[in-house]
């Protein structure tokens, strides 16, 4: 209200729930960043990472307090005792060692252990695992040492210490590890939040003091505490029998040691600051010709191995430089701490740098007096450089430490105090919460999948175990409540120990190549999720217990991630690591807007099988029923980009240790590979104790209870579950994710948390809880938690029970580089890291012998009919080079034609049924040959090359002729001619490739024998070409990814390629060319000659092969055509020999050949000279097809299998609908009225008719004729075919405005759509062939006409279109499906049934078109989620709907009344089939059920028990527009996403009824509901269809907020109206002032001056 008086108002809606983290009570004001890049630009490497813990206005991380600890004084020994203790073990090796001693400028050093022992070795030790035991708490207490003089110079309270993070160089596995022993030791808080890194070798102090750095840096309050200790007396004393010479070397060298510091920013009142971190810097190289891991490099007889020293000097001087210019000093002015591996690195740099010998005396000080202790050296050199009075030299210390495979780490200290001022400090400001920016999960290919009973048959028939001990593993394998586990080995060695020690290296090399491959799996998903590009990561987390050495060093370069990334491996921590790591990459993250942090965690917990004790207890057979291997992968960052999504935002981070519970789990992998795995029953106790508390402190700060949020707790075993959700007091619904993970995976260690988070976000209860509070528990005994907040609600598909763990996609851009053309689309089934689709079986059919008949019978059969034309039938005859072809009918009907057949359609019906059988032939050899259970069959897919319009076709049949499931997805596809086999084929590759599940029959078949019969009376030359040619045939293949166990591969699926060109003077669908008298057309051959060389080696490139090393099944049209290409392409009788002998032997089958080629070719003794196949077909007015094969078998291997990551669920990326113009949009009362006036119906049909209209519910219907011409048959046949072709044409003109709004609404480049699917059952030929270029695609779009599937076509080409663009992130397909109605009424018989009366009075013209993509781009937004996609076919129905498209045009359609009463008992149980996986109850769904009529709808909403709400927009459309076919199927989704309900309900189940009689079904997610008045404001006045005032979209009427959809203003429901051929639209002009901002203040003026004149009046009175 204001100065007016006035009001203003608004209605808002939030477009998604957003809640921030309550404010913390405390402010974190000082929040330390790195610099910005410009502040980086210094560094001139591209391969360097550099971390700065101060920013230019903040204050640098602090060293508060150092430490450093040796073996004591009775343990320090001289270097020529030590040398002596060594010639003593290896008397041979004497000369050296005494080299060794002189070289390496070493007085004395420390080592844990008697002389005795090192001189004897482990051996004299006693039990080797107890001479580590006692090195081990050798450690522990130089730890605790040098820990409590780093705290005690620190001078702070024990309390206030927020971290521990310990650090070893190569340590082996231990959970836990030291860090939790010193924390109790020192008595820290059991809260402190802790770390142990591992596997980093010297490397190792710098990063973790790295690390220090940035976790002090995410808040002032932090103090970190950092311990690193390594044991040299562990290489001296567990050196092999016959020691390299590096074990020596190491051995002279190598000391025990320890060193602490205590980390902070911003020191408080009574803490002094001793150094400040001021740059950290990493340079990592890894050599080709090295493993990362294999730290040994050869020696050269009598000296120290040079390669380290040469190594380091060719990169240190330019590293050591930028460390010096970022921090604005010179080199001369720093004391250098560089790593002390040998005397001559530290020559050899000194002299590289041109250093003082004070720069250099700290590193030659302690390698003299302690030898060198590894990566400990690297921080115990900064304590002891502070002790000499000549430090004061140097305000700026450099550390340096490096490893000749692994890379460079440098950090720069400046000291503070005697003079030196600490840096001033500013106020950083918050960069909010840190963000999980992506999430995956990994885990074994399916053949290491195995079910828990098959898992529980292995260990009771491999091992040994008592009857007792059987039954207690029976019930405790029963009790778990996991279901299957990934483990990964074959079942038959999963608890039996190899025979030798080679065969158990050779089993855990394999156990971890099957791990870092899913490593690899998962950080490839989450990367791709991310969006970002790689080199942005800047740091890499890896975790793992079991898994030594780390798998870090290569997943950078496996990754392609920048050279300069900082690695860490992180161990030591068990169950609880997963949700640890997620903490400490998220203090990472937050202590920088640019850092990127890439983390994995993963485990291989199958060699507690394989080292299970002969007498197991009860412990180890908990162990073994539980742990499984998996791995997870998260991008972390803050500060999200516009490109970046947040999965999760990270509101606290907490950690906790239980007392007196070390020993109640731990883990220990020891040197031989076997694994100790302890949990005591105790845990279930101790966790029930703590977890209250702890989730208490979790939530303590946001002011959130536990009844707010989920539970996402590591599924530790089934007591752990319910332990915590009875103390937490939770429902089943909050911790079902934790459920759900142990029950499809086991416990993964922990990976099992971040599989439980990436789980959760996938599920309905997301929804619901948008706070998640997560714990695991591991060995310490400890807890870690998190509190995590979903920024919005998400839905993503439930897993798969089965994981998909190989998911294959066509390689990216980068990839396809090759091609020259830019009008060239190629696919492959295959990425460099995928395995390839499979032809796992072949078959093909020809008509039986009676029906072969030679070329000479056939030709005299022609001659006979044509007499005319005998000579050039002769000519045809010779040129051909056929001998016999295969004609499903007699030679008398061939010498007759048609009219000797009798009635013509018998004729058809005939040669049909002929190629039934041989398509039932050809599959069931496939299937035969493929070995499968024809239950495993998800897909049919059958093709012909122009064989009309029938609905349902063939593929309908031969699923109940092969009783394959009723459940199969079908797809017909047509008008591809002799394109059509190596179209499928791709196609059937891609779907394969969408799910390793999937396996794809593919079946293809042509009748060149209706080509015969059914010539003209006076047939052209081209006619008597393709009669002398045409052949009948039949083939299939049945295809799929990653082959099973008893599957064989035939040939992998490599590549696919398109090349399309329409000629712009023939009209595509026109496949004649004019033939010379007397010849063979050579139009064809020479339109091919001059593409197909460029095309055929294009194939070959992009396959790594040349083109002699193929064989070229080429597509046999004509002799001529294989002459040109063998002679163009320059090949080799033998390579084009199959397609010779299938042109000789079978003729010419259009389509089907090429399929038949491939079944033929593998038959023959030959193929053995060629691995490599490509097969090539061609259209002149079309383009060309090419596919390339490899054989597998015969000494040729399968493609290596690796994991390709998940692009997430499909999405409608726009989605249009579109209907004949205006002029042809005809009331249902004007309808009947002409049905009535144009047709002489009896009285009764006249009355049934009324009834049959008005009951419809439909207002309205577009048919693309006048109203006066809807039910005149045309009165001659040109007439017909004018008014046919006149149809075809405002058909294709609203094809185009339908895919035009896609396009539009889409808003990407048109050159990006890779495929064009078009449907339409009553439109022949299909109208894709001008499509592409009308619409301005690139000419190599792969297109596909959809047929003979009537009214469910719509959802089944958009479920076809999803797995298409799930096979690749590049994918976008534009899919449009419509079809005309209209020639039911101009066909219909004189007397027609009340079936056809009820035909007419429904069926309606329209179309409708979608975008559908994976992974969206930054500029696509998502209009729905296909989360699922189903099929059924009902039993017994195939007759009761059909339509069938006659020649001369008329249309034949048949709706049996027994059709609802189908629907009635079928679709209850196909609606819960489509939502079973997804947990949501159809009552949270909406319906978008085809609109097929009153009665079925009725019949849907009943059966279902659903409201009118939630099926309202399939009443709208029928009531709108009719009965579309297949379009209107996609209708009602268009409609439904503009409605009010959709607000209401974000799923939608979506069910078609069509010919078969099937059902279609999908699971949509609303991704983008938007208001109402926005929906309907949307219109395109800019666009062109087709010329000016040929098309035009007008904006239609404003629906205003709160009006009912279904007003009888039908034009205010659309966004636009097409109107074609400059027909006048229907526009309420007074509806759309009315509904504008105008109209509402102009009557409120009116209303206030007639208040004036009226208040005027009566005082004038």
């Amino acid at each position: 209200f204001g100065p007016g008086l006035g009001m203003e108002g608004l209605l808002l809606r939030i477009p998604f729930p957003r809640v921030l983290p309550e404010p913390q009570s405390v402010p974190k004001t000082i929040l330390l960043r790195t610099p910005p890049d410009s502040q980086l630009s210094h560094c001139n490497s591209a391969n360097c990472s550099q971390t700065s813990s101060s920013a230019s206005s903040g204050w640098p991380a602090c060293i508060l307090g150092l430490g450093s600890a040796i073996p004591p004084p009775k343990q320090q020994y001289s270097q020529q005792q030590l040398a002596q203790a060594l010639m003593d073990r290896f008397p041979n090796e004497r000369s050296f060692v005494e080299t060794c001693k002189e070289t390496s400028k070493v007085e004395s050093r420390g080592m844990s252990t008697s002389l005795e022992i090192l001189s004897a070795g482990a051996a004299m030790g006693g039990a080797s695992e107890e001479l580590k035991q006692h090195i081990e708490e050798a450690l522990q207490d130089m730890l605790l040492t040098a820990a409590l003089d780093a705290l005690n110079e620190w001078g702070g309270d024990v309390s206030d210490i927020t971290h521990v993070i310990y650090g070893t160089s190569n340590g082996g596995c231990y959970a836990p590890s030291h860090e939790v022993a010193l924390i109790e030791r020192l008595k820290l808080n059991n809260t402190v939040q802790r770390v142990s890194f591992d596997h980093m070798h010297s490397l190792g102090a710098h990063r973790v003091l790295s690390l220090a750095s940035e976790t002090a840096c995410a808040s002032t309050s932090h103090r970190v505490l950092v311990v690193f200790g390594d044991m040299g007396s562990l290489l001296s004393c567990f050196m092999p029998v016959q020691p390299s010479r590096q074990d020596i070397s190491n051995a002279m060298l190598c000391a025990d040691g320890a060193a602490a510091a205590v980390v902070g920013v911003a020191p408080r009142p009574g803490e002094r600051s001793l150094f400040e971190v001021h740059f950290c810097k990493s340079l990592v190289t890894v050599a080709d010709s090295e493993h990362p891991t294999n730290m040994a490099t050869a020696a050269d007889a009598g000296t120290i191995p040079s390669s380290a020293s040469e190594w380091v000097v060719c990169r240190i001087k330019a590293f050591a430089e930028q460390l010096a210019h970022e921090c604005g000093v010179r080199l001369p002015e720093c004391a250098v701490l560089c790593e002390p591996s040998t005397a001559q690195v530290l020559n050899a740099v000194e002299q590289e740098l041109g250093l003082s010998a004070q720069q250099m005396e700290a590193s030659r000080q302690v390698l003299r007096k302690h030898g060198y202790m590894q990566g400990t050296t690297n921080l115990f050199l900064v304590d002891e450089y502070r002790r000499w009075s000549r430090t004061s030299m140097f305000d700026w210390v450099m550390g340096v430490s490096y490893c000749p495979v692994l890379g460079l780490e440098g950090v720069m200290l400046r000291r503070v105090g005697a003079g030196s001022s600490p840096t001033p400090c500013h106020f950083m400001p918050d960069v909010g919460p840190p963000c999980v920016l992506s999430l995956a999960s990994a885990w074994p290919p399916d053949e290491f999948q195995h079910s828990q009973q098959d898992i529980l048959e292995a260990l009771l028939t491999q091992t040994d175990l008592s009857s007792e001990d059987r039954s207690f593993a029976k019930a405790v394998y029963e009790g778990t409540m996991v279901d299957r586990r990934g483990l990964a080995l074959p079942l038959q060695e999963l608890y039996t120990r190899p025979e030798s020690a080679a065969a158990e290296h050779a089993q855990r090399m394999q156990v971890h190549q099957v791990m870092f491959d899913f490593f690899v799996a998962a950080a490839e998903r989450a990367l791709l999720e991310w969006g970002g590009e790689r080199s942005k990561i800047t740091h890499l987390l890896v975790g793992s217990l079991t898994f030594v050495p780390g798998p870090n060093c290569d997943l950078a370069k496996r990754l392609n991630l920048s050279t300069g990334v900082k690695r860490v491996h992180i161990d030591h921590m068990g169950c609880l690591a997963g949700f640890r790591t997620l903490g400490l990459a998220s203090q990472i993250a937050v202590a920088s807007p640019q850092h990127r942090v890439l983390m994995i965690y993963g485990d291989v917990s199958v060699l507690l099988g394989t080292h299970l004790p002969d007498r197991p207890n009860k412990l180890d057979l908990v162990s073994v029923s539980l742990f499984a291997d998996g791995a997870a992968a998260a991008v972390v960052g803050s500060s999200p980009l516009e490109h970046e999504q947040a999965v999760y935002e990270v509101l606290d981070v907490k950690s906790q240790l239980m007392a007196n519970s070390r020993k109640d789990m731990y883990m220990y992998v020891l040197g031989d590979g076997s694994v100790t795995n302890l949990v005591s029953p105790r845990v279930p106790i101790f966790i029930g104790k703590g977890v209250k508390g702890f989730v208490d402190r979790i939530l303590e700060r946001s002011g959130i209870s536990m009844q707010e949020c989920a539970m996402l707790c590591h599924p530790g075993g089934k007591t752990i579950l319910e332990t915590v959700q009875e103390k937490l007091g939770i429902s089943r619904e909050q911790i079902q994710s934790s459920w759900d993970v142990l029950k499809l995976h086991g416990n993964m260690s922990g990976a099992t948390n971040l599989q439980v988070a990436d789980h959760y976000r996938r599920s309905k209860e997301s929804l619901k809880y948008p706070w998640a509070v997560c714990v695991s528990f591991g060995p310490g005994l400890g807890m870690e938690g998190l509190l995590l907040r979903i920024p919005f609600p998400r839905v993503l598909p439930e897993p798969q029970s089965v994981p998909k763990t190989i998911l294959l996609r066509t390689p990216p851009d980068s990839q396809l580089s090759h091609c020259n053309s830019a009008n060239c689309s190629q696919t492959s089934s295959s990425a460099s890291s995928g395995w390839p689709a499979c032809i796992l079986g072949l078959g093909s059919a020809i008509p039986p012998p009676k029906q072969q008949y030679s070329q000479q019978q056939l030709a005299q059969a022609l001659m006979d009919r044509f007499p005319n034309e005998r000579s050039f039938v002769e000519t045809c005859k010779e040129t051909s080079k056929v001998e016999s072809r295969g004609m499903s009918t007699s030679l008398e009907i061939l010498s007759a034609g048609a009219a000797m057949g009798g009635a013509s359609e018998e004729l058809k019906q005939h040669i049909e049924e002929a190629l039934q059988d041989m398509l039932l032939t050809a599959a069931l050899d496939a299937l035969n040959e493929w070995g499968g259970d024809v239950s495993d069959i998800t897909h049919v897919i059958y093709g012909t090359s122009n064989g009309g319009c029938y609905a349902p076709s063939h593929e309908v049949a031969l699923i109940e002729r092969l009783k394959l499931n009723n459940t199969v997805q079908r797809v017909s596809f047509d008008h591809m001619h002799s394109l059509g086999a190596h179209r499928v084929l791709s196609l059937a590759s891609e779907t394969a490739c969408a799910s390793t599940s999937h396996r794809v029959l593919v079946v293809f078949g042509d009748m060149g024998s209706l080509l015969s019969c059914f010539m003209p009376v006076q047939p052209s030359r081209q006619d008597i070409s393709n009669a002398m040619l045409c052949a009948d045939g039949a083939a299939a293949a049945v295809v799929g990814v990653a082959p099973r166990p008893g599957e064989r591969s035939l040939f992998e699926v490599h590549f696919c390629k398109s090349l399309v060109t329409v000629a712009d003077s023939e009209h595509p669908t026109n496949m004649a060319t004019a033939a010379d008298a007397g010849t063979i057309p050579s139009s064809a051959s020479e339109w091919v000659v001059c593409r197909i060389k460029a095309f055929a080696e294009q194939l070959a490139h992009e396959c790594g092969v040349r083109l002699p090393e193929c064989a070229v099944l080429c597509e046999p049209s004509t002799a001529q055509v294989l002459n040109a290409v063998e002679q163009e392409l320059g090949l080799s009788a033998q390579q084009m020999e199959a397609s010779r002998q299938v042109l000789r032997k079978h003729g010419y089958m259009q389509g089907t050949t090429n399929l038949f080629l491939v079944d033929e070719y593998r038959r023959w003794s030959r193929t053995s000279m060629f691995d490599w196949v490509m097969g090539v077909s061609y259209c002149p007015v079309l383009g060309l097809e090419g596919v390339m094969l490899r054989r597998v078998g015969a000494g040729s291997s399968p493609t290596p299998c690796h994991f390709m990551p998940d692009v997430g669920p499909p999405c409608v990326l726009s989605l249009a609908s579109a209907w004949p113009p205006d002029e042809f949009q005809h009331s249902q009362q004007d309808i009947l009225e002409a049905l009535l006036t144009q047709t002489d119906l009896s009285s009764e049909d006249r009355s049934f008719a009324k009834a049959v209209y008005e009951g419809t519910m439909v207002d309205r219907r577009g048919l693309a004729l006048p109203l006066q011409e809807l039910y005149t048959r045309p009165e001659s046949a040109a007439a017909e075919h004018a008014q046919r072709m006149q149809v075809h044409q405002v058909m294709f003109d609203f094809f185009v405005a339908a895919a035009e709004r896609a396009l539009l609404e889409w808003g990407g480049e048109r050159s990006k759509i890779t495929h064009l699917l078009v449907g339409s059952l009553t439109f022949v030929p299909g109208p894709n062939c001008d499509l592409a270029k009308r619409l301005n695609l690139s000419t190599g779009v792969k297109r596909v006409h959809i047929d003979h599937m009537g009214c469910l076509a719509g959802f089944r080409t958009l479920g076809l279109a999803s797995q298409i663009a799930v096979a690749s992130p590049q994918h976008r397909v534009l899919m449009i499906y419509g079809d005309v109605s209209v020639l039911l009424g101009t066909h219909l018989p004189d007397r027609p049934n009340k079936l056809d009366l009820v035909s007419v009075s429904l069926f309606a013209d329209g179309a409708a078109a979608a975008v559908v993509g994976s992974s969206p781009l930054e500029h696509e937004q998502a209009v729905y989620e296909v989360l699922d996609v189903k099929s059924q076919l009902m039993a017994n129905s195939r007759k009761d709907m059909y339509m069938y498209v006659l020649g001369d045009g008329s249309v034949t359609n048949l709706v049996s009344p027994r059709v609802p009463i189908f629907i009635g008992k079928g679709v209850k149980g196909f609606v819960d089939r489509i939502l079973e996986r997804s947990g949501i109850s159809m009552q949270e769904c909406a319906m978008l059920c085809h609109p097929g009529g009153k009665t079925i709808l009725e019949t849907v909403q009943e059966k279902l028990g659903i409201s009118r709400e939630q099926i309202q927009s399939s009443w709208d459309v029928l009531k709108l527009h009719g009965n579309m076919s297949g379009a209107t199927n996609l209708q009602v989704a268009d409609h439904y996403r503009r409605s009010k309900e959709s607000l209401k309900y974000p799923w939608a189940v979506c069910v078609s009824f069509g010919p078969g009689l099937g059902m279609e079904g999908l699971l949509l997610h609303v991704c983008t509901p938007r208001s109402l008045s926005s929906r309907q404001r949307i219109s395109t006045p800019s666009l062109r269809i087709k010329n000016p005032g040929s098309v035009r979209v007008q904006p239609e009427a404003t629906l205003p907020c709160g009006s009912s959809p279904d007003s009888s203003d039908s034009t205010s429901i659309h966004s636009s109206r097409f109107v074609i051929g400059g027909g006048k639209a229907i526009h309420t002009q007074l509806w759309y002032t009315l509904s504008s901002w105008k109209f509402p203040l102009v009557l409120a003026l009116f209303n206030l001056l007639f208040a004036v004149l009226l208040m005027a009046v009566i005082t004038r009175l």
